[in-house]
């Protein structure tokens, strides 16, 4: 329990999805794909309760308060912290991340397409208690050319949700021969669909060519 707070303060990705299971482990997985290791400045770890209050079979609950606290943000940590027993260890299976039940607001979805040679498959997405939130997906460029995210949108029904943040321009890049796991955010005042989105529509461009062309996706729940 105390490793894997440690773990969060520095961003130790691969760890923490190691030390946790079902959806939280799912979201730790798609974040160490892709940034690996972090170089961030640690964040201030202070551990106010952490201790066992139940142990019954394989699973047992911890009361759990603290936060981390970064240059620009505060995450605050809560119980009743789940863990169950597997052959490794015990693991996080769920706790209260700044007063939401972690692993519900992860949605492991499934979805797959291949257009022009480039392929996309859909692994999830991370919800916010805002409502914002962030898709992950694998996109593999199997041309002789790179290739740049122009855009992308989710759609629900008939409405679109256009992704309101892209990060650097280097996480829009895709080297030719190819396969990253991208992350793209949704912000207020435009967040993601309450109700999981059918569709992931994507813009993308041959930087060699010139050329653009549209790829559209159906997903469901995995």
């Amino acid at each position: 329990m105390r490793l894997y707070l440690r773990n969060d303060a520095i961003n130790n990705y691969g760890a923490m999805a190691k030390e946790t299971t079902g959806t939280i482990s799912n979201v730790w997985t798609w974040f160490d794909q892709e940034y690996g290791s972090c170089n961030c400045p640690p964040e201030k770890l202070t551990i106010t309760r952490l201790r066992v209050t139940r142990v019954k079979d394989d699973q047992a609950t911890v009361d759990l308060l603290a936060s981390l606290r970064g240059e620009d943000h505060v995450t605050r940590f809560s119980g009743p912290m789940i863990l169950v027993k597997r052959p490794t260890g015990w693991l996080v299976q769920d706790y209260r991340r700044n007063g939401e039940d972690f692993a519900r607001l992860i949605v492991p979805l499934t979805g797959t397409t291949t257009v022009a040679g480039v392929r996309v498959n859909i692994l999830g997405i991370g919800y916010q208690g805002d409502g914002s939130g962030t898709l992950f997906y694998e996109i593999a460029d199997l041309r002789s050319a790179p290739i740049r995210i122009e855009k992308i949108a989710l759609r629900d029904g008939g409405k679109m949700f256009w992704a309101t943040s892209w990060g650097s321009e280097s996480a829009r890049m895709v080297d030719a021969g190819s396969v990253a796991t991208r992350g793209f955010d949704w912000l207020r005042p435009t967040p993601l669909p309450k109700e999981n989105p059918d569709h992931l529509e994507i813009v993308v461009k041959d930087l060699g060519s010139g050329r653009q062309f549209n790829l559209t996706l159906s997903m469901k729940s995995a």
